[in-house]
């Protein structure tokens, strides 16, 4: 059985292209490579909360956007029933992936959060892209929230698959020694 936590939502699909089928999408990792090695390639797209397989049948790079044309839909009204899902990929596969940003920062909610020095601080509650500085809410393992700037140059260490992001946090934002470990 397909278990939810053991993927990760990697974009999304945007609308049809042409007449054949194909569907553009916007995706966090190049998942060419990927597609490249294996010769049944599948992404998960998500209907009613459930995750269901779709093989990929062929990709190719179009502008800033990938287009994908999955086995068995052949035709725009087929493609048009896609539209604007939700792509996941298993998480055992993010180990091949060279080259992985994020459309949407609120794809960290739920990583804990590291400080750059290994010190935990917390689960990542929410990720605040709507003002010209993205905040993250942390609870702390005591169960206090903390509010942390948050910028991509700050990243000293992100491992998608475990779920952990660490960064360097501004000496005096926290006091790391008051935080408990669990």
């Amino acid at each position: 059985m397909l278990k939810k936590e053991d993927f990760i939502c990697i974009g999304f699909l945007g609308r049809s292209h042409g007449i054949k089928g194909e569907i553009t999408a916007k995706l966090d990792i190049e998942i060419d490579e990927l597609y490249q090695k294996s010769k049944d390639f599948f992404l998960m797209l998500e209907e009613s909360e459930l995750l269901i397989p779709y093989r990929v049948q062929n990709l190719r790079p179009k502008h800033n956007t990938i287009l994908i044309q999955f086995s068995g839909i052949e035709n725009k009204e087929s493609a048009d029933l896609l539209t604007n899902r939700p792509v996941w990929l298993a998480k055992n596969l993010l180990s091949d992936v060279k080259n992985i940003s994020f459309n949407s920062l609120a794809q960290l909610e739920g990583f804990t959060l590291f400080s750059a020095s290994g010190q935990k601080v917390g689960r990542i509650l929410e990720v605040d892209e709507s003002t010209i500085n993205t905040i993250l809410y942390v609870e702390s393992p005591k169960g206090d929230e903390h509010i942390i700037p948050f910028a991509e140059e700050l990243i000293s260490h992100l491992d998608i698959e475990r779920e952990e992001l660490a960064i360097n946090i501004a000496e005096g934002l926290l006091d790391l020694k008051t935080i408990e470990e669990v």
